[in-house]
């Protein structure tokens, strides 16, 4: 994870969109587009630019990365600007 000019949380482009136990999505307008699950191979798995690419065909949408593990989530928001800013973090699944 990296920050940008303001200081915000940002998922970076080289991030696999990807958690070793639990599951990771890339959604569109609150619709899954893209599904990992915590057993498909991390080299497999989108990663941030490949979700930049599909998001700036339709940058009006609600574009979101979400990532659920074993105690610990996190969900990402695409903001004007072609970042992935995070927005939430919670307690994951137990």
């Amino acid at each position: 994870m990296n920050r940008n000019k303001k200081g915000e949380i940002c998922f970076e482009s080289t991030a696999r969109i990807c958690v070793g136990f639990g599951d990771a999505e890339l959604l569109r307008n609150g619709v899954v587009v893209w599904l990992a699950c915590g057993n498909d191979d991390w080299t497999d798995c989108m990663d941030g630019q490949t979700a930049e690419t599909l998001a700036k065909e339709h940058p009006l949408d609600n574009w979101q990365i979400w990532l659920n593990a074993p105690l610990e989530s996190s969900r990402f928001e695409r903001n004007v600007d072609g970042e992935w800013i995070l927005i939430e973090t919670g307690k994951g699944f137990i």
